[in-house]
C-alpha cells in the first residue's frame, strides 16, 4: 500500500510546511502552532487519501488502515521531536 503511505507522507509534508518551523517565535505560542499544523496535516490527509481512494480503487479496509497507521507513527515523531525541543528551549531559557 505505497499510496497510503504517500497519503499520510504528502500530509504530513503539509502540515510541517503549514507551521513554517524555520521561523524563530517565542516558545508559548509553539504549542498553538503545532495544533494548527496538525489540523492542517489532518484536512490534507482526509482530502488526499479521498482523492487517491478514488482515483485508484485500492482495497478500503487495507488503505484506511495503512493510512492511518502511517499517519499516527509519523505523528508520535513529530510530538517526540516536538516534546524534545520545548524541553531544550525551556532548559536553556531561551524564548
Amino acid at each position: 500500500m505505497p499510496l497510503a503511505v504517500g497519503v499520510a507522507f504528502g500530509a504530513k509534508v503539509i502540515g510541517m510546511l503549514a507551521i513554517n518551523p524555520w521561523k524563530r517565535r517565542h516558545l508559548g505560542r509553539w504549542g498553538l502552532v503545532f495544533l494548527a499544523g496538525r489540523g492542517v496535516s489532518f484536512a490534507s490527509v482526509l482530502i488526499l487519501g479521498v482523492s487517491l481512494y478514488f482515483a485508484a480503487r485500492p482495497d478500503p479496509l487495507a488503505f484506511g488502515l495503512v493510512a492511518a497507521t502511517a499517519y499516527f507513527a509519523a505523528m508520535l515523531c513529530e510530538l517526540a521531536a516536538y516534546a524534545r525541543m520545548v524541553k531544550a528551549r525551556s532548559s536553556s531559557g531561551h524564548p
